[in-house]
């Protein structure tokens, strides 16, 4: 029999690692569309589920008085004086660095803006191929293609790669947090899990997002 527990921020993290696969699906398939909207997916999850982790602690090993304060702050601030209650995390380095990254990456994706997406083009043929057309006479892939405009910078900010890199990195600071305290260690075992189930995963860059 397995028996499973479940909380908010595990079924978050496990959305965004579902997700991240299936970008790794469409990264394969060159699908950049579709790698891109699911690497959206993955930042979103890890911004939300970083603010849930870190309410779930605060909330745990706090009095109520001093986290109903802090909890007004930024995800980063919580992160910070959360783990600085034992051992102070430094704001230039890890896993500091990380939260910060993810917590502007998600406020981007929650609060989007007009932006320039350039006038680049994308061809991918059936075969593969890819070609960056930047100038309206620039050769096309022969045969069928799919073409992707308003996409390459898209694709440098939000593909497979970078959200597996954060993923990690996500889960890195969940397990550096939790060791700071015993008390909560074991209600986050689940971030070992997924760790062991990413840490082997690699992705190599392609010409869509050099």
């Amino acid at each position: 029999m397995n028996k499973n527990k479940g909380s908010i921020s595990k079924l978050l993290m496990t959305q965004a690692k579902e997700s991240l696969l299936s970008s790794i699906d469409a990264r394969d398939e060159l699908k950049i569309d579709v790698e891109v909207r699911l690497s959206i997916n993955v930042h979103l999850l890890l911004g939300i589920s970083l603010e849930g982790i870190i309410n779930e602690i605060g909330e745990e090993i706090m009095d109520k008085w001093t986290w109903e304060e802090l909890e007004k702050g930024s995800t980063p601030l919580k992160w910070g004086i959360v783990s600085g209650l034992k051992k102070g995390f430094v704001p230039s380095e890890e896993p500091l660095q990380t939260i910060q990254k993810i917590q502007k990456i998600r406020n981007k994706i929650a609060h989007p803006k007009l932006e320039n997406q350039g006038d680049e083009g994308i061809a991918i043929s059936q075969k593969k191929d890819i070609s960056i057309l930047t100038k309206d006479d620039d050769k096309l892939p022969e045969g069928d293609f799919n073409l992707y405009y308003g996409y390459k910078k898209l694709i440098y900010e939000y593909n497979a790669r970078e959200a597996l890199c954060n993923m990690i990195k996500v889960i890195e600071a969940i397990n550096k947090i939790k060791k700071l305290h015993r008390s909560i260690e074991k209600k986050f075992q689940w971030s070992d899990e997924l760790y062991e189930e990413l840490k082997d995963i690699k992705i190599e860059k392609n010409e869509c997002d050099k």
